[in-house]
């Protein structure tokens, strides 16, 4: 019986070669283009997933308004509201700051100079966190003044295999820095990624000798530093909340040109970033981009959908006279679905076995650019393959019902 079926699709198939081209090829690389999309969601919503206690770990966030009622969002804030969350014992388990003021070259005694992109820290950021150190201590490498800790990569560019530990970096404007601690590669995607982190105790220094503004008293300058708080086990997040807004009501009090909230932001929910949200730091996209992509994806799926119904439509008239003959030689309707659904579950299975690899390799190619990622497995592609067959069957079965029930008489009339 399955072999009659597909040998009238086939027969089928090659009566109409250029409609079914078109159709089957449009249905493959849609879905194709849907598989692409599927993954790339699945990406953007894998950003920070690895923090020890992602349901009590924190962003602090800055809202500013001007007199004239301009407002601004900012994911920054001062550096000195680190300083008065950590001194919280009663809600925040550990607080750190994250103060990107490293950009420029670093050199070696080797005269070796490259890029690089760090921030001021706090020890607290292996706490507070989940990145982990491969080499050094985590709880003294940024403890004293003039250390840092650098990335696997950052230790490969500037001191190959050798051991980098206690070795001497001078970074442009900022000093001369010694390397204690190199960290592991992240177990998952962040929107915090730099080449290094320097011991925060360093930031006196810097200011009092010009090497570094002096922003560490500044309780206005909102686009400073990156605040994250770990609350602790029981501790609400409006409570704290509602000690952010008594915190800003006091510098508030000395700003003429506006007013000023704090706002807390859930680790996991950093990306996809909201668009509203300016100076923010790291990878990854916004919630706007990422339904941009969604749209484009599913117009240009019920697109091929559309063609496929019309190549159902099509074949379904053409075979008016063939479907009357059929019942009135006893054909029930549901066999005649069955007999038009398997035949152009064939198409189906065509457009997957075309859609399929080409948003594997696509995806693959386009993922290996980038050092975190998700896999495409089977799973995703059995996913991709499973909703398209959906739609499609339901279009047909709909289309096949349809003709199914046509009266015999008045087909057979009209042919």
């Amino acid at each position: 019986m399955l072999r009659n079926y597909l040998k009238i699709a086939y027969r089928s198939l090659m009566k109409n070669r250029l409609v079914s081209f078109i159709n089957i090829f449009g249905l493959g690389l849609s879905m194709s283009v849907g598989m692409m999309e599927m993954i790339i969601v699945q990406t953007n919503l894998e950003y920070d997933r690895f923090h020890p206690y992602p349901e009590r770990t924190y962003r602090v966030t800055s809202a500013y308004t001007q007199k004239d009622g301009k407002q601004w969002k900012l994911a920054s804030t001062p550096l000195p509201l680190y300083g008065a969350l950590a001194a919280d014992t009663g809600m925040v388990e550990s607080a750190v700051n994250i103060y990107p003021a490293i950009d420029g070259t670093a050199s070696t005694d080797a005269k070796k100079e490259l890029s690089i992109k760090g921030a001021f820290t706090e020890p607290s950021f292996f706490k507070v966190f989940g990145f982990s150190l491969a080499a050094g201590n985590a709880a003294t490498a940024l403890a004293q003044p003039n250390t840092m800790v650098v990335s696997k990569a950052m230790a490969t560019r500037f001191f190959g295999t050798a051991n980098p530990l206690g070795k001497v970096l001078n970074l442009q404007k900022r000093g001369q820095f010694i390397v204690t601690g190199v960290l592991n590669d992240p177990p998952g995607k962040s929107h915090i990624s730099f080449d290094l982190y320097a011991s925060a105790a360093s930031i006196p220094y810097l200011e009092k000798n010009k090497l570094l503004a002096a922003r560490s008293e500044s309780r206005g300058d909102y686009q400073a530093a990156y605040t994250y708080v770990l609350l602790k086990k029981g501790a609400g997040e409006k409570a704290l909340a509602g000690e952010l807004n008594a915190m800003a009501a006091d510098i508030n009090r000395y700003d003429k040109n506006g007013q000023a909230t704090f706002a807390l932001q859930p680790i996991e929910k950093v990306r996809p970033a909201p668009d509203n949200l300016y100076n923010d730091i790291g990878s990854g996209t916004t919630w706007t981009k990422l339904w941009v992509g969604i749209d484009v994806s599913l117009i240009i799926l019920l697109a091929a959908c559309f063609n496929y119904t019309n190549l159902t439509i099509a074949r379904a008239l053409t075979r008016a006279r063939e479907v009357g003959v059929r019942k009135v030689m006893g054909a029930s309707i549901p066999g005649l679905m069955q007999l038009m659904a398997k035949e152009f579950a064939l198409l189906v299975l065509i457009a997957v076995l075309i859609g399929c690899p080409v948003g594997w390799y696509a995806m693959n190619w386009w993922l290996n650019t980038y050092a975190y990622h998700v896999e495409v497995g089977t799973f995703t592609l059995m996913v991709a393959a499973a909703l398209c067959l959906i739609v499609s069957m339901l279009t047909v079965s709909y289309h096949a019902a349809k003709a199914s029930m046509v009266d015999p008489v008045k087909s057979l009339r009209y042919e």
